[in-house]
């Protein structure tokens, strides 16, 4: 029976860095391929604007934290790296970021998440506390750095079986094989609960529901040839140095890198295909351009089903509200639901919200509410998260802060 401590802390030999070292030239080219096209989607996402930007800005980052992370790899794959010795384990904090970023990238598309939220903070945990366990190696002379990198590239094992900061590496890879094996089920049943919001008759939610289905695929093939690369070094040395572990060695490592570059490239060409599909706009197959919100057919019943859900339900006394919860209540798909509202209420889902919300505070302080209540209560009855909130976006809608309304209105009678 092997012990954790074989498994943690001896690892293997020169035979797995022989057999990494005879990676083809295909597989290099495939990822400087797909580093490149991934730099091509997170530059183009930059100039778009007439979408949800917290989608768009989640996954520019994690496109752009995968070029990062990939590029890295070659420098130190090719031995490149000692020429820019100053860039080693900066950026690998990151690398703990991004199943956090796939998921929250479609949580925000899917639930049309406008901004970040307080709660989503728990996902910078595993990336915070390795910034922090990298400390003592960012304190480390120059000299000691390079002589660190140097060991490194001459033999991989260093990177996987030394410690460079509060922790060993062998246990930063284990945190690294956990942390998708976390996320994983996490994107599917994201998927899965979202489902029921796409409309089968609108092209444009065709084509979104496709891409996140593409992209989550994608994305854990890919996830699945980094773990394999990571637990092959977890594998104790007496196995690893068996004749019979290295007649598969190059299968292993064909394969693993085949899932690698393979899905990497396969989601960051998916984009320069299609741009921002499901966050911007999208083609038909002769590549003629379409509009990302077609107008879909709308029945009578449906606008007066948004149209009760904030006049008489008042919804948006929830303050947790999003469109995707008006869309459930009147069993429409988000896309149809968002524009209903756009078209019959005048605005965008989060601006008529407040815009129902500060009409009905105008109300209530109009009635000599503030006489009996406090700020903090009219805050909460009309549905606002804080003060905070409220004041800008009353400020914003009247010019006005809520005391300067209140005077004014009563110097009117």
């Amino acid at each position: 029976m092997v012990k954790m401590h074989d498994i943690f802390t001896t690892f293997h030999t020169k035979e797995i860095n022989q057999y990494r070292n005879n990676l083809g030239a295909i597989e290099t080219v495939l990822l400087i391929i797909a580093i490149v096209a991934s730099l091509l989607v997170a530059i183009q996402l930059l100039f778009r604007f007439d979408s949800n930007r917290y989608a768009v800005g989640l996954l520019t980052l994690f496109m752009f934290t995968q070029a990062l992370m990939n590029t890295m790899f070659l420098l130190v794959q090719t031995g490149l790296i000692l020429d820019y010795w100053f860039f080693y384990r900066v950026f690998a904090p990151l690398g703990f970021a991004v199943p956090s970023l796939v998921y929250l990238y479609l949580f925000a598309l899917l639930k049309d998440i406008p901004r970040p939220r307080i709660q989503d903070g728990i996902h910078l945990i595993p990336t915070i506390g390795m910034a922090i366990n990298y400390i003592p190696y960012f304190k480390l002379s120059s000299q000691e750095k390079q002589q660190v990198l140097e060991a490194v590239v001459n033999d991989y094992t260093v990177y996987v079986q030394g410690q460079e900061g509060f922790i060993p590496e062998s246990w930063v890879t284990v945190i690294r094989l956990i942390l998708p094996l976390v996320y994983i089920p996490l994107y599917y049943r994201l998927l899965l609960h979202t489902r029921p919001q796409f409309d089968p008759q609108n092209q444009f939610d065709r084509q979104l529901r496709r891409w996140v289905w593409s992209f989550t695929n994608a994305v854990v093939l890919y996830f699945a040839g980094v773990m394999v690369f990571l637990m092959v070094y977890l594998v104790p040395e007496r196995i690893a140095s068996t004749p019979e572990f290295g007649q598969w060695m190059n299968i292993i490592f064909f394969f693993t890198f085949l899932f690698w570059a393979g899905s990497f490239l396969f989601f960051s060409l998916y984009q320069v295909l299609n741009p921002a599909v499901g966050i911007g706009y999208i083609f038909t197959s002769n590549g003629s351009r379409v509009d990302a919100n077609p107008s879909p057919e709308i029945a009578d019943g449906e606008i007066q089903r948004i149209r009760a859900l904030f006049d008489e339900a008042k919804i948006w006394q929830n303050h947790h509200v999003i469109v995707s919860d008006i869309a459930r209540e009147a069993q429409l798909s988000v896309r149809k639901a968002s524009y209903i509202i756009n078209r019959f209420l005048g605005g965008n889902a989060n601006t008529v919200i407040n815009r129902y919300r500060i009409e009905h505070a105008k109300s209530l302080i109009h009635s000599g509410y503030l006489d009996d209540y406090s700020i903090v209560g009219l805050v909460k009855e009309c549905g606002f998260k804080n003060k905070v909130t409220f004041f800008n976006a009353f400020k914003r809608e009247t010019g006005m802060t809520p005391s300067e309304y209140r005077t004014q209105k009563q110097g009117s009678h």
